[in-house]
């Protein structure tokens, strides 16, 4: 009795930890508040969390999704159409033209001069507005433009659930939990490169799901090939940082590959890539005389961000790295304008002495200097900074604005502030009720996205295979946690929110490994 007792214990160690971990996680980013931890909040929460998750995770690694024997047909496309069709439609009309920031009019402006600067990714600037301008010079084809391109990513998504995992019934439910979030109803007209690079990021995480599920078998059609390849070019090519993903994807993607020839597929894809993205920056757009991207300057958004939470709580520092501070901006413009969430306030000052961008160039390994003999000077003032900027990644507190767009063009048409009051009165809804933690989930989504991962280890241990389809999304939030975010923007991590459901299923529909050795 004893010896069984335990045997238990060593046999379900693993998912023990992994549950207190969840505890641990949830009652955090719940009670993290800007400076301050609620201690006894915190023990208060670990304990309710831990006896729900006791409860609870057992039950989900032990699920198996049932087969779904219900054939397919290509006359579904046209319900799950109409169905987008009609979302796009009211979002369409509610934010007429489109949903615009400053980044939009410095690329739209690029488009109207044929001035053309890489700061902004060039081939994301005409993808996403010389194309649609080509047929009508207005924000409103390349609103059109985007939906088709996201319409389309959807359409492909629900093939996916329907080949793979669900009925038709169970694949319109899930593409209306999709689609009725306020968020993707808004981002779906919003002209900025995070959208594309997202949904880019979506059709990636699908392709990879069905990598893993087929063996690789998947890869050996060479339409899927070729549709690796545009998905890797979209990833690649529509944000700067896109190179960290395709980096971490084919590296781990060569890495696991059992089959030989489909080694030989990655790595000449992967190479293929990187040639590409050399020559088109350091070849092409020097040639072409287009300014260089934003390169430093977007790397340091954490780094920045703790610098000033140090700064603004009066730190001890040296004469030369206080000058160096103060060449941006005087000391009391850097207190007058902090934030704990968002360092843009800093950057974009217009009190600054210069401008941002010239000062990082400019001073760059004097800044680094700065930041790493800080570090260890400060490390827990670092680590609070980081979760302070961050926040908006992780925490359960999710907020509407983190869907602010500037709208360029107001208009005073009834039927379009009508749609947009209805719009309105649906967000604040779902803000006042438990489906905010659903719909604008972006701490939840994070959260989904490390309990599935937590599913398949407890279902097939640490079996690398199975973690392929995580590589595109998480390589892009860890860069944006601990590298490039500045601010409390939401549109940085829009993939991840996108991604979560169709990863959960993923880890939902692997079997666990004992009853697999039971069954075999």
């Amino acid at each position: 009795m004893i010896v069984n007792f335990f045997k238990k214990i060593k046999d379900n160690l693993l998912q023990e930890i992994i549950m207190i971990f969840l505890a641990l996680y949830l009652s955090f980013i719940n009670v993290w508040d800007f400076y301050y931890f609620h201690k006894f909040a915190f023990l208060s929460l670990f304990i309710l969390f831990y006896i729900v998750i006791r409860i609870f995770f057992p039950k989900l690694v032990n699920y198996e999704l049932k087969e779904n024997n219900e054939k397919f047909s290509k006359k579904e496309f046209l319900i799950y159409g109409l169905v987008l069709l009609l979302v796009f439609a009211f979002s369409l009309i509610a934010w007429y033209p489109a949903n615009t920031n400053p980044d939009t009019i410095t690329q739209w402006n690029q488009v109207l001069t044929n001035d053309y600067g890489n700061w902004h990714p060039i081939i994301q600037t005409i993808f996403t507005f010389k194309i649609p301008s080509l047929i009508y010079k207005d924000f409103i084809s390349c609103s059109i433009f985007q939906i088709i391109f996201i319409g389309s990513i959807m359409l492909y998504f629900c093939y996916f659930l329907r080949k793979y995992f669900f009925s038709k019934k169970t694949t319109i439910l899930i593409l209306l939990i999709m689609i009725l979030n306020p968020s993707f109803m808004k981002m779906s007209v919003g002209l900025i490169k995070d959208v594309p690079f997202s949904w880019c990021i979506f059709l990636g995480t699908l392709l990879l799901i069905e990598i893993v599920i087929t063996k690789g078998k998947w890869l050996d059609n060479f339409k899927h090939k070729i549709l690796l390849v545009i998905t890797s070019l979209g990833i690649l090519l529509l944000r700067h940082n896109g190179i960290v993903c395709i980096l971490c994807m084919f590296i781990y993607l060569i890495i696991i590959a059992t089959n030989k020839n489909r080694r030989k597929v990655y790595t000449y894809i992967f190479i293929s890539l990187l040639c590409l993205r050399f020559i088109l920056y350091n070849v092409t757009y020097p040639l072409l005389n287009i300014p260089a991207d934003s390169g430093k300057v977007d790397l340091m958004g954490v780094a920045m961000s703790q610098i000033s939470y140090i700064y603004h709580k009066n730190v001890e520092m040296t004469n030369e790295e206080k000058t160096l501070l103060d060449k941006f901006a005087p000391k009391e413009v850097w207190d007058k304008n902090y934030h704990p969430a968002n360092f843009n306030n800093i950057r974009f000052s217009e009190e600054a002495n210069m401008l941002y961008a010239t000062w990082i160039n400019e001073n760059f390994n004097d800044i680094m200097k700065l930041y790493f003999k800080n570090l260890v000077r400060h490390p827990i003032m670092y680590l609070t900074a980081q979760l302070n900027v961050t926040n908006s990644i992780w925490i359960m507190k999710d907020d509407s604005n983190y869907f602010w767009f500037d709208i360029p063009d107001e208009t005073n048409s009834s039927i379009i502030l009508k749609t947009r009051g209805y719009y309105n009165s649906y967000t604040e809804y779902v803000m006042s009720s438990p489906f905010k933690y659903i719909f604008f989930g972006v701490g939840t989504s994070l959260f989904i996205i490390i309990l599935s991962i937590l599913i398949i280890i407890s279902k097939k241990g640490f079996q690398w295979y199975y973690f392929a389809p995580y590589t595109i999304v998480i390589s892009n939030t860890i860069l944006i946690l601990f590298v490039i975010s500045g601010a409390y923007e939401f549109r940085y991590v829009y993939s991840q929110l996108i991604c979560a459901l169709p990863l959960l299923i993923y880890s939902l529909s692997l079997k666990n490994k004992k009853i697999e050795n039971i069954n075999n």
